[in-house]
């Protein structure tokens, strides 16, 4: 009688060890992409709420012809600030975690909605890219452009 000694299938362990290690890559995926998503969608929030204040500050500068400034505060927020025969408008908008401009910046908007053209930097450490904010000459406008970094 000839004995077979070739196991045929896995032993319960070998099956626990692979259902195990499994179970651990897929969770780290989930996790890892969730984190992914929530990072950029609460950007993408950021900035909404930035061109919405923007647009609102430049038609206040307009309306009133009163000068208004920007403040950008890294790792912080954003400060929209007016005056108009002493009533100030004020609006902070939160930075999210993982976006912030490289330094300190402030932008005058003229009292007729002017903006000097110039250039923000911001790093995103979600998506690894930085990003320039340009204003453009005359009223107001920026456009994002995203560069991937190097880190």
């Amino acid at each position: 009688m000839h004995i077979k000694s070739k196991r045929q299938g896995f032993t319960l362990l070998e099956s626990l060890i692979v259902l195990g290690l499994t179970t651990l890559t897929l969770v780290t995926l989930s996790v890892g992409v969730r984190w992914f998503n929530e990072a950029n969608v609460t950007e993408a929030a950021f900035w909404h709420d930035f061109a919405n204040t923007w647009n609102r500050t430049l038609v206040l500068a307009r309306q009133n012809q009163t000068p208004a400034t920007v403040t950008f505060l890294p790792h912080d927020q954003v400060v929209f600030r007016s005056y108009n025969h002493g009533n100030q408008f004020k609006k902070r908008v939160s930075l999210p975690a993982g976006l912030s401009p490289v330094r300190w910046y402030e932008v005058k908007i003229t009292d007729q909605g002017y903006v000097k053209p110039q250039t923000l930097r911001w790093l995103s450490s979600a998506s690894h890219i930085e990003i320039w904010q340009k204003f453009q000459l005359g009223w107001g406008s920026y456009v994002n452009e995203k560069h991937k970094t190097n880190s």
